[in-house]
Parts: structure tokens; sequence; C-alpha cells
């Protein structure tokens, strides 16, 4: 009657069998405690692999790559950055120095002198200055005609004050 113990179930400290004096016990024995030495490795590797730890792996390997990524993306938005600020502060010079030409160009005492000499204009008098009032509400007034002596005598006094 052979009886196998097996080492999961009862205490080692207890198995006298290991020390019998029959080969074939001890024999049995020896086979037993290596098949349970290399069980536990069988079953560590199995375990070692499992769908947990694949999942982890992935994970970090994603949480890397966009890490990786987003520095990518970082440092070429920031390249595109210095180089608009350069082509800004270009612009920028480029639009005072165009202003300060464009202000050395228009000078009212220069535009004074070309009218008053070369084109031969002169000032008008208070009389031929007329100021119009903008401030009202825009409306239209309709005169009747007048006759056409009045409207030669309206012409006359235009034409004496005038020369006056």
């Amino acid at each position: 009657m052979e009886e196998r113990i097996a080492y999961g179930q009862s205490s080692l400290g207890y198995d006298l069998a290991r020390f019998d004096s029959r080969s074939k016990i001890r024999q049995t024995v020896m086979e037993d405690e290596a098949r349970a030495v290399h069980k536990p490795k069988a079953e560590t590797r199995a375990a070692g692999i499992s769908f947990g730890r694949i999942a982890v792996f992935f994970a970090f390997t994603a949480i890397a790559l966009l890490i990786v990524f987003s520095s990518a993306m970082l440092s070429e938005i920031s390249r595109t950055n210095d180089a608009l600020s350069r082509e800004l502060a270009a612009a920028k010079q480029e639009r005072q120095v165009l202003t300060a030409s464009l202000e050395s160009r228009i000078k009212l005492d220069e535009i004074a002198d070309i009218a008053f000499n070369k084109l031969g204009m002169i000032k008008p008098d208070r009389c031929q200055i007329v100021y119009i009032d903008l401030s009202g509400p825009e409306k239209v007034e309709y005169f009747r005609k007048t006759p056409w002596y009045k409207d030669l005598s309206n012409r006359f006094k235009d034409m004496l004050e005038y020369f006056a």
C-alpha cells in the first residue's frame, strides 16, 4: 500500500516517509519532491504573463508615446511662434518706417506753399466762407421758384457783392 502525501495539503514537518529505509518509498518521495519543485515555476511563468500585466505595459507605452509626441508638438509650435514673432517685429519696424515717410511727405505748410505759389490760389475772404451746421436732423426744404425779374436782381446783387 503506497500512500502519497500531497505537500500542499499536509505539513512537511510530519512527513517521515522521506527517511524510510525502503528504496521504493524513498524514490516515490523524491519524484514527488521533484514534481513539486518544478510545478510552481511553471505556474509562475504562466501567471507572469497575465492580461493585467499586458494591459499595464501597453498603458505605460501609450503614455510614454503621448509624452514624446506632445513634447515634439510643443517644440514645433514654439519654433513657429518664434518665427512669427520675428515676422511681427519686422512688420512693425517696416510700418514705422513707412509712417515716418508718409508724415514727411504730407506737411500742410508745403501744401499751402504749392497752392499759393505754383497754382495761384488765394485764401478766401470771410464773406466767402460758409459754415454748415450738420448737427440737426437731415431734411429737405423746397422753395417756390421766384419770378425771372427777382432772380435777375438777386444775381446783380451777388455780382456787386463779389466786386466789392
